[in-house]
């Protein structure tokens, strides 16, 4: 037997919807030293997997719902210690009312606990039949050979007569069983489950586990059931009066004679915690860190093979900041220090108060022991937001300040802070079929399933001599540009030019660290870039970029589509593509589409919305006719074809040199999704641009500006007549095109066009996204794409402003 017994409970905590009721629960599941806390009524909002600050995990469901007597019930959960965390195989949101969890132990069984809360004695029968219906499908799952608990608010009171099950229950149960008892009951015997409050000698007091207010009625009815051949490993179930957090239910305890034991994953842990880059803001620190890294680069080879060379330098690099910055632990949420430790003492009195009503003699002493409890649980509540507001303010005040010294990461941070964003948080994701998962390693596996099929280019039904039909003649081609070996002064102004507050690569250099010193750093780096550029091969760590998992505001974030992957790259490798945007940025600029206004210098979308408001304003004013497309292209940035691209870099005038090194990058980078502390497989870059790459926007305006060209620009009389007639056919910010005509059978035209050159190069125009607008029209807008309507609107928002067909001026929302 087990010298050490794992500690166990469960606990309708009634709410944890605010965080003060969070930080208590911690508090007493540390003073209770509990592994594994079941937990009943949690009633938050969301569901899923939250990492705390104090190192403990909350899995809850919080589906909504409300009892026979119209109060909100919903939600069960567990609060697991960090220990319990490690040993967690797998858990699973079952419903409102049982959740699941499964954890390594060492008697080479897995260990398997259903939380449960099950409808009060007032309830349905058919409310009744329909949780121990479902309760029995969960119990049926377990994997035989699991020692199997249950636990949680049964609202059930069993009784001591155990005549016809003295094989599952004892006789130190509470008197008289109520109408759940035998319900209860007759399920534990179905499924060998012995009632644990039943088995073992205590004081009434540490058998109840539910008392009315001011007492009058008291009841046994949370419990911890066991595996009946696993009856000797439970040692004690009892309830704790010491335990507090403002709940008409008390803290069941358990005893178990097991240990857990970590699970060993077979997936890789994602890369180290960050360096504590804010310490280079002082002129000391940052002169300290660059004469060290000085130092070690005096015995830096400069000869070798590229990886040889990278993993020199890279570890000249890491040592120096862990010796120089030390690093920063990742955020946990929802459990900020904000409370105050006069608040903490007020708690601690409360606690003594509920002791006082249990140990009162006299009903005297009862009622008064009840009116001080009551007056501390409504000091303890007002402290609570006293703190929280003193935090809010001192939080908004760091705000403020981060927000007039121009710090929008600081902000950003004060305000998902203020908001409560919970930056460590797994929530369920469906699989393929809809099934929710709840475990961090089939989650990973779904997102390297999703981004798998993201990164796949689509079929193709195009043949090699379509395409080069549809590549068009009249692109402009771009001076000659230098393609040999990096320069030191290039270098050092692409080291200068980096971006900083921007989370680094796998390599967990930032940007920061490469500016301490960016002469020095060029100096260390450009050895290697010779070598690049000779060898065409890059460092391994170059061709991995992690894909870090954002939400889409406002959407269903089970669903893998309303999740976006925002890339983070090795800050050098953007150094080398800096490099190159630099010797061909301006030139490729001058020959683009003058229509064309994204990610270019001195252009911005306000005045393609300035433009499209005076046309609409003038058809209006002139009885004229217009016809408007706005046309949105379905997850472009990853669909673009890469041999396409290759073709349309030529066709423009970048170097063979420069082309060969950027498609030696693309066919062997892979993006590695980062998840809960994990890190998926290598996912192989087949289609699209690199994310968080300076060249990849300049990449896609050069594809546009060839798609455009092809499909638009070789019959330029199918637009809106413009000055000097010309023709104005189209308004494009990047992706985001507008297609203009005064006739009807000129902008099917154009659109049959636009999709074959888009094809041409991998990318699909998004019907469902595809609108249609149109102006003092006598044939109605009625435009077909691939054979699929397009949707006629009368008010459409472009870039973020909203346009209508009757009034131009309309206030935007």
């Amino acid at each position: 037997m087990e010298s050490n017994p794992i500690r166990i409970g469960t606990w309708n905590v009634l709410t944890l919807r605010e965080d003060a009721k969070l930080l208590q629960l911690v508090s007493e599941a540390q003073q209770m030293e509990l592994e594994i806390l079941g937990l009943s009524e949690v009633r938050r909002p969301d569901f899923g997997e939250h990492r705390l600050a104090s190192g403990h995990t909350l899995l809850h469901s919080g589906l909504g719902g409300l009892d026979n007597d119209g109060r909100k019930y919903r939600g069960v959960g567990f609060l697991l210690s960090e220990r319990a965390r490690h040993a967690l195989l797998r858990w699973d949101l079952v419903s409102d009312r049982i959740i699941i969890a499964r954890f390594k132990t060492d008697q080479a069984r897995n260990l398997t606990i259903l939380q449960v809360r099950a409808p009060t004695n007032s309830a349905s029968p058919r409310d009744k039949k329909q949780f121990y219906s479902e309760l029995e499908a969960e119990v049926e799952k377990v994997p035989q050979g699991d020692i199997r608990i249950l636990m949680g608010d049964l609202n059930a009171q069993i009784g001591s007569d155990n005549k016809k099950y003295n094989h599952i229950m004892g006789t130190h149960g509470v008197d008289p069983p109520d109408k759940n008892g035998p319900l209860f009951v007759r399920f534990c015997n179905a499924h060998n489950m012995v009632i644990g409050g039943s088995l073992f000698r205590h004081r009434l007091m540490e058998k109840i586990t539910w008392e009315m207010p001011k007492g009058y009625v008291k009841k046994q009815m949370d419990h911890i059931c066991i595996s009946k051949e696993w009856k000797k490993c439970l040692l004690d179930v009892r309830s704790v009066k010491s335990a507090d957090i403002a709940s008409d239910h008390l803290l069941v305890v358990g005893e178990i004679g097991l240990a857990l034991e970590t699970v060993q994953r077979s997936v890789e842990a994602a890369i180290g915690d960050p360096f504590n880059i804010n310490l280079l803001s002082d002129r000391n620190v940052k002169d300290s860190f660059v004469m060290e890294l000085r130092k070690r680069a005096e015995n830096l080879p400069s000869t070798g093979t590229v990886e040889e060379q990278w993993t020199a330098i890279k570890d000249i690099f890491i040592t120096t900041s862990e010796k120089m910055l030390g690093v920063v632990g990742r955020p946990g949420t929802k459990t900020e220090e904000w409370v105050s430790e006069e608040t903490w003492q007020m708690i601690a009195k409360r606690k003594e108060a509920k002791a006082a009503i249990q140990l009162a003699k006299t009903v005297k002493k009862r009622i008064e022991a009840d009116r001080r409890y009551t007056e501390l649980k409504e000091q303890v509540d007002l402290a609570f937001q006293r703190d929280k507001q003193m935090w809010f303010d001192a939080l908004a005040a760091e705000g403020e300040k981060a927000a007039t010294d121009g710090d929008m990461k600081q902000l950003y941070e004060i305000i998902r802070r203020l908001k409560g964003d919970e930056l460590d948080s797994n929530k369920p994701i469906q699989s393929k079929h809809g099934q929710l998962l709840t475990n961090s390693s089939d989650q990973l596996e779904r997102w390297f399933e999703y981004f798998g099929q993201l990164l796949t280019p689509p079929t193709d039904n195009q043949s090699e001599t379509q395409r080069q039909q549809l590549s068009p003649l009249q692109v402009t081609r771009i001076s000659e540009v230098n393609s040999e070996e990096p320069t030191l002064q290039e270098l050092e102004a692409a080291i200068v030019a980096m971006e900083c507050k921007s989370e680094p690569g796998i390599d967990r250099i930032s940007a920061e660290i490469l500016k301490a010193d960016p002469k020095l750093a060029a100096e260390m780096l450009r050895p290697l870039f010779c070598s690049i550029w000779k060898n065409a091969t890059f460092p391994t760590d170059w061709m991995q970029g992690i894909l870090v998992l954002v939400p889409k505001e406002n959407t269903d974030t089970t669903i893998c589509d309303n999740w976006r992957g925002v890339g983070q790259l090795c800050v050098a490798f953007k150094v080398l593509c800096k490099v190159i945007l630099t010797r061909i940025q301006q030139k490729v600029d001058a020959t683009l589409r003058r229509q064309q206004a994204g990610y270019r210098v001195g252009r911005s979308a306000i005045d393609h919305i300035a433009t499209l408001r005076i046309i609409i304003e003038q058809m209006n004013e002139s009885n004229g006719s217009l016809y408007m497309v706005f046309l949105e292209y379905e997850k472009a940035f990853n669909r673009l074809n890469h041999t396409y691209l290759w073709s349309a870099l030529t066709r423009k005038g970048v170097p063979d040199k420069l082309v060969k090194l950027l498609a030696t990058l693309y066919n062997s980078f892979a993006y590695r999704v980062r998840h809960n502390g994990l890190l998926s497989n290598p996912i192989r870059l087949q289609a699209g641009l690199i994310q968080d790459c300076p060249l990849s926007p300049l990449l896609f305006l050069i594809v546009m500006d060839e798609i455009m060209i092809g499909a638009i620009d070789r019959q330029p009389k199918r637009g809106l007549v413009w000055m000097e007639e010309q023709h104005l056919n189209d308004l494009s910010f990047a992706h985001d095109i507008v297609l203009l005509s005064t006739r009807h059978a000129d902008m099917q035209s154009k659109l049959n066009d636009l999709v074959n050159y888009s094809t041409a190069a991998g990318l699909t125009i998004n019907i469902s996204k595809t609108k249609a607008m149109d102006v003092n029209t006598d044939k109605p807008s009625s435009f077909l794409i691939s054979g699929q309507r397009v949707k006629k609107v009368v008010s459409f928002q472009y870039c973020g402003s909203m346009l209508a067909t009757d009034d131009y001026s309309r206030n935007e929302n």
